[in-house]
């Protein structure tokens, strides 16, 4: 199982769940991406944008299933690209994530 958290550290967990998470990176059950950003979610696969000390890079993530939760700010380009449509006004702009990108993983 892969997370992709787009802060370079979680922020606001309870410690029950820091608890859990630490335990199962610890045991290899998770991996954390900090510092990325979902560009597309595609049939078996997501593509991420990761950043790492400046530099991003895109990277290709197996996926057999995704859970979106958004929290605050939901990703509204995403959701709109994979079809999701939106009832009511249109959703304040989201900044784009760095253009710069590395070799594919």
């Amino acid at each position: 199982m892969t997370i992709s958290y787009r802060r370079a550290a979680f922020t606001r967990l309870k410690q029950r769940n820091e608890e859990r998470i630490t335990r199962f990176v610890a045991e290899n059950r998770v991996r954390v991406l900090f510092n990325s950003l979902v560009e597309s979610i595609e049939p078996g696969q997501a593509v991420l944008q990761v950043e790492n000390t400046g530099a991003v890079r895109e990277i290709l993530i197996p996926a057999d299933c995704v859970f979106v939760l958004a929290g605050g700010e939901p990703p509204y380009p995403l959701l709109k690209k994979i079809g999701i449509q939106f009832h009511g006004r249109e959703p304040p702009p989201i900044p784009s994530p760095p253009t710069e990108k590395a070799a594919i993983v």
